[in-house]
């Protein structure tokens, strides 16, 4: 809309020596608009997957230690404020470092996504299921 009424008004102003100048004018502006536009949306893209990328765990897709530490906390907020308990239960799977040292790490690594998987399907979706670091887990249940 700015490129469009700022040609109009070149149009009128009729301060141009050549006819074509007004027109090229508002394609540069147009492209100038474009470009940026096109530019910043990438950028937006970009912060959002960084953001994702820093708040979930690269294997399981969980969310991380650090971001469940913030939900933690607003859920222990809200838990007072409105006087409802909540549950937090810590997982750990025990001997993990046999299987890895047994089966290989990839084997631990599939281990520990179908252990998630079989979790995040039974728990509800206000629920919170978090891998805190290795094998060990964290489920907050408000």
């Amino acid at each position: 809309m700015s490129t469009i009424s700022w040609f109009i008004a070149d149009l009128h102003a009729n301060v141009y020596d050549y006819f074509w100048l007004p027109y090229w004018n508002a394609s540069v502006r147009l492209g100038f608009f474009l470009i940026t536009a096109s530019l910043l949306a990438a950028l937006k893209q970009a912060y959002e997957e960084q953001q994702k990328l820093a708040r979930t765990d690269f294997l399981t897709e969980l969310i991380n230690r650090n971001f469940f530490l913030e939900l933690l906390q607003l859920e222990s907020l809200r838990s007072l404020r409105y006087q409802r308990p909540f549950t937090l239960a810590y997982l750990d799977i025990d001997d993990f470092k046999l299987i890895n040292d047994r089966y290989g790490h990839h084997h631990g690594d599939k281990l520990l996504k179908i252990i998630t998987q079989t979790i995040k399907k039974e728990i509800r979706a206000t629920d919170i299921f978090a891998r805190l670091v290795g094998d060990e887990f964290a489920l907050l249940l408000p």
